[in-house]
């Protein structure tokens, strides 16, 4: 249970990215419709906090509910794992897409999809780290 929790940490790189491009995109997005420079740069990070403070919060319930369903410490179909985590969290974000018609959400599939690489690099490190401890503590205790 505790490396189940260790692995929801990472969602930390999820997060980040899909808020630092999301925050690019608006502000590229405000560039592009000629606004203000305090319309672009402070509107977009409200905008981002607070009117995508449903998405944020349904988030990091989803995503903590399938790492303690899905993520187990074995390397065996990591890649799966996270492609499903991807594909369920992406459905929804389309499924929105087409409903309210904001082209943001399919800025938020390409961002989570590209987490989800940075984030697979970081459990990979967790559980190889965590080998080699157990591999020293077993060669430690053969005479």
């Amino acid at each position: 249970m505790l490396f189940k929790l260790k692995i929801f940490a990472t969602n930390w790189v999820n997060l980040i990215t899909i808020f630092l491009i999301l925050y690019v995109s608006c502000i590229i997005a405000g560039i592009i419709n000629s606004e203000s420079f305090f319309t672009t740069f402070i509107g977009s990070i409200l905008a981002i906090i607070l009117y995508g403070f449903v998405f944020w919060l349904g988030f990091i319930i989803v995503m903590f509910l399938m790492d303690l369903i899905l993520m187990t410490p074995a390397r065996k179909r990591l890649e799966l794992k996270l492609v499903i985590e991807w594909g369920l969290v992406s459905g929804l974000l389309i499924n929105w897409f087409l409903e309210y018609n904001q082209w943001i959400l399919l800025v938020a599939v390409f961002a989570f999809l590209l987490g989800q690489y940075f984030r697979y690099q970081l459990i990979l490190s967790m559980i190889n780290s965590k080998l080699a401890l157990s591999d020293k503590s077993v060669s430690a205790s053969d005479p």
